[in-house]
């Protein structure tokens, strides 16, 4: 009788910690799950690109740090018909413009913040979101400094801008995007990858070059980017998650079996 009460003893120890383990294991994964979820949502999309706006622009929302919920909102629309791509080799950025500052558009890579406003006769102004993870969207402008490279495909047209500022500025400062010409570009991303009114603002100034050249090297460094993101992907989020199974069913294992 005693030896029984023990094993059932043991028996619920083990549910016990195999209860709390997992529950340890998802409250950890929570925050994970955001990134592996974009990531994940990042190298299955598909972008096609148009030559001319779209007949309607979709209402602007208001903007707030990206959910799980808002990429599977975004992979699971299969309207994601681009207006152009950013290439921005210094900080690893190749995303592509969307007109309409929807949350969709913003979980499937940068937004046209004025869509009426085209490069060959307004500035253009870009933003992304910014996640803490630094590989994912477009957090990383705020590494950009004086002399950096900018390439732009808009409409089918390509633009080639070179970094003057970066400052941060505060999201009711609507003057700093005011239209100053066809010769600048402005890109914008929250300072921080959690609300915030801060945004992180960068003024670029066209440098006069061959269409074709910068096409060539937006050519370039989308491939090799492509070839990056995969490598990042199978190394920050794959592989992480691999190892952490084998090391659940060890430690589970190890539980079930001593106890």
């Amino acid at each position: 009788m005693k030896k029984n009460k023990n094993k059932n003893k043991n028996k619920k120890i083990k549910v016990a910690i195999t209860l709390l383990y997992c529950l340890a294991l998802i409250f950890a994964a929570i925050p994970f799950a955001k990134y592996f979820a974009i990531a994940t949502h990042a190298q299955l999309t598909t972008v096609q690109e148009t030559k001319t706006l779209p007949t309607i622009i979709p209402d602007a929302q208001p903007l707030q740090a990206p959910q799980v919920q808002d990429v599977l909102a975004a992979a699971g629309n299969q309207d994601r018909q681009a207006v152009g791509q950013v290439v921005i080799p210094k900080v690893d950025i190749s995303q592509p413009i969307f007109v309409g500052l929807t949350l969709v558009n913003m979980g499937n890579g940068t937004v046209s913040l004025f869509p009426n406003r085209t490069p060959d006769k307004n500035s253009l102004t870009i933003i992304g979101h910014h996640l803490g993870f630094t590989t994912l969207l477009f957090g990383r402008i705020k590494e950009l400094v004086q002399g950096d490279m900018v390439y732009v495909r808009y409409l089918g047209q390509y633009y080639q801008y070179e970094v003057q500022t970066s400052e941060v500025i505060n999201e009711n400062q609507v003057d700093k995007l005011v239209d100053k010409g066809p010769d600048w570009l402005f890109l914008l991303t929250c300072e921080v990858s959690f609300e915030s009114p801060e945004r992180v603002f960068v003024r670029a100034k066209r440098v006069d070059t061959k269409p074709q050249e910068v096409g060539q090297a937006m050519e370039v460094f989308t491939q090799k980017a492509s070839n990056t993101k995969i490598k990042n992907y199978l190394f920050l989020f794959i592989l992480p998650i691999i190892l952490v199974i084998i090391f659940s069913i060890l430690f589970l294992r190890y539980v079930w079996k001593k106890l």
